[in-house]
């Protein structure tokens, strides 16, 4: 039908641009990014609010993009940013290592296949450091996402 084939054209699918607002502190293990800023979403599935995550309504191949900032450190620092699928690791960005008094951040880029109903995706961060703080701002901390493809 008409609507099937509207449905199914790149630009009619969900997409969003959601960041952290503020610093905050992250502890040496694995963390989900507090993303509670939204630049845009057009179809009001990204959860800024509670868990922090995009779960689409429509089925399909989209692409992600994210970056993890942190601020500076007296310590030299390891920071690594994640995608996660339900809750589980789907891609690795970049491998960051700052020199002290340094920030610096990790990217990442990927596409994967949501289902439309259960499927979830989030931004995660791994560091090695005493302390640090995960730079806020939209320019600094954020994942975004598009529908790309049908099935």
């Amino acid at each position: 039908s008409q609507d099937d084939l509207a449905a199914n054209v790149v630009g009619n699918g969900p997409a969003f641009r959601a960041y952290a607002t503020g610093s905050t502190s992250i502890t040496p293990t694995g963390n989900r990014v507090g993303l509670v800023g939204e630049s845009f979403d057009t179809n009001n599935v990204f959860d800024s609010i509670t868990n922090y995550r995009f779960q689409p309504t429509q089925a399909g191949y989209y692409q992600f993009n994210g970056a993890v900032n942190i601020a500076p450190s007296v310590a030299p620092t390891r920071l690594l940013s994640f995608i996660y699928k339900n809750g589980a690791a789907y891609a690795q960005g970049q491998d960051f290592n700052s020199i002290p008094g340094s920030g610096g951040t990790s990217t990442v880029s990927t596409i994967i296949y949501l289902n439309g109903s259960t499927d979830y995706v989030e931004l995660w961060t791994f560091i090695i450091a005493a302390t640090a703080a995960i730079g806020g701002g939209d320019v600094y901390t954020y994942l975004d996402g598009v529908y790309v493809r049908a099935t």
